[in-house]
């Protein structure tokens, strides 16, 4: 996917809601620890295995997230909600519960604070069991009001209690007697938020009851501890992006003159689901002749054209964690020296950017820079119209601030290419790349980049 090279510390992803994995019981994470990197090449294939899934997170990662978390604020209470369930749709966690609360929890919310005594408190609020909305979406974990086996649950899911979701803002209210602050994932002057819209009434009464309670904007300081993976975070994007190779090699393998672009989207889902992702991280785009100039086309409706070149940018999701690749392939299976010129100028600008990831460098001022400056120097500078790199995670764009210096442990995209609709060319390559303390490792090495590689790719399926 495209980054537009904002700064901001939430970047949006303008992606329409796609199938992922419904249950209110499914609570993923990882169980092993894939390999370290430096037990993986430098700039190659990355070595050591993925993590399956488990049922659970140990508790001990989103308690120590939600402790380091407390320590960047100012003093006071964070509270952040899970997504909803809509019937009819595929439930997708709201990331930053995930990742602070550990599980997925449809329609919960997790406060938590520090208290005076120097530990920190946190309570998940439960939606209270619904009869009829058990029979259409399934029963959810919810509190029972017997005191042991609430006291059991508590501890399964890594917090020191849980209270039905009713008695959320009597309970926060209670604990704002003791501070000023209300620190929230989403700006509180904004209606446009989901999140916002759905605890604007239970705000709303907290600001009568405690008039002098000031609502703020955590996502910055949220977005600055997601932004550097632990090993359970880097094994699920390695498994993502290893799916998503795989699903490149049948689509690569199926392109073709005729072939509806529609069926190489099909293609791509039915790998990445076969493989066992519980979904894709974005909604795949594959825009052949023309629509490869276009950005974000994922209609994915037109019949591939002889002679033309087909961009196709998709992503699984795995634990959680997208992975997010582009290649460009040419439709009957061979560049024409045209494309072939253009391709390489890419592939230079791939080369360049990849060559300046180096710890204390940044996305905008070094990466990018390092991919315009190629591009310029070989005279196509104005035909490259959007920002090289965004960084990954639990969002294919996750959230971070641009203008913060790389650390080891980030993971982020190298995207380069050139766009010419009026010769019905664009030409992308993207590929998910690991931030260590010496030289980056490119995840996705194992998916050919080269252009003859490309097409012994493409000829091995014919």
């Amino acid at each position: 996917m495209i980054s537009d090279q904002s700064n901001s510390h939430a970047l949006p992803c303008r992606l329409r809601r796609v199938p992922v994995r419904a249950s209110f019981f499914c609570i993923l994470s990882l169980a092993g620890i894939a390999g370290r990197p430096e037990a993986a090449d430098r700039i190659g294939e990355p070595k050591g295995g993925s993590a399956p899934f488990s049922s659970e997170l140990a508790p001990a990662r989103p308690s120590e997230r939600r402790r380091r978390l407390l320590e960047a604020l100012p003093e006071g209470i964070v509270m952040i909600s899970a997504s909803i369930s809509i019937e009819l749709e595929r439930y997708r966690e709201s990331p930053n519960f995930l990742y602070f609360a550990g599980h997925e929890l449809p329609g919960a919310t997790v406060v938590f604070r520090s208290t005076k005594v120097g530990r920190n408190e946190s309570i998940l609020f439960l939606p209270k069991k619904n009869s009829r909305g058990n029979q259409w979406l399934g029963e959810p974990i919810a509190v029972s009001g017997d005191s042991k086996k609430d006291g059991e649950l508590a501890l399964r899911l890594g917090v020191d209690r849980v209270e039905p979701s009713d008695t959320l803002e009597p309970i926060v209210s209670d604990w704002a007697q003791g501070t000023k602050r209300l620190h929230l994932p989403f700006d509180p002057r904004s209606s446009d938020d989901p999140a916002a819209r759905r605890l604007e009434p239970i705000l709303r009464a907290l600001r009568r009851r405690r008039p002098a309670l000031q609502l703020l904007d955590a996502r910055g300081a949220m977005a600055a501890l997601r932004l550097e993976k632990d090993e359970d975070e880097i094994a699920s994007i390695r498994k993502a992006v290893d799916v998503t190779a795989d699903a490149h090699r049948a689509a690569a393998q199926t392109i073709r003159p005729g072939v509806n672009e529609g069926e190489i989207d099909g293609l791509v889902y039915q790998k990445i689901r076969a493989a066992g992702a519980e979904r894709l991280g974005f909604a795949s785009i594959v825009g052949s002749g023309v629509r490869a100039a276009i950005l974000h086309y994922n209609r994915n409706l037109e019949i591939m054209p002889e002679g033309e070149l087909v961009v196709v940018d998709i992503g699984a999701s795995w634990g959680n964690y997208s992975a997010d690749l582009t290649r460009t392939y040419p439709v009957s299976g061979k560049f024409s020296k045209r494309q072939r010129e253009l391709y390489e100028v890419v592939l230079g600008a791939r080369r360049a950017a990849l060559d300046s990831i180096r710890p204390g460098k940044r996305i905008h001022e070094d990466i990018h820079q390092a991919a315009v400056n190629y591009f310029r120097r070989a005279g196509y500078e104005k035909y490259f119209t959007h920002g090289t790199s965004h960084y990954l995670g639990l969002e294919v764009h996750d959230p971070g601030d641009y203008s913060h210096p790389l650390t080891p442990g980030v993971v982020l995209t190298i995207e380069p290419g050139v766009y010419l609709p009026e010769e019905h060319i664009g030409i992308r390559i993207e590929d998910d790349v690991l931030v260590t303390e010496g030289d980056p490792i490119v995840l996705s090495s194992r998916l050919p980049v080269e252009a003859e590689e490309i097409e012994r790719m493409m000829a091995a399926g014919k």
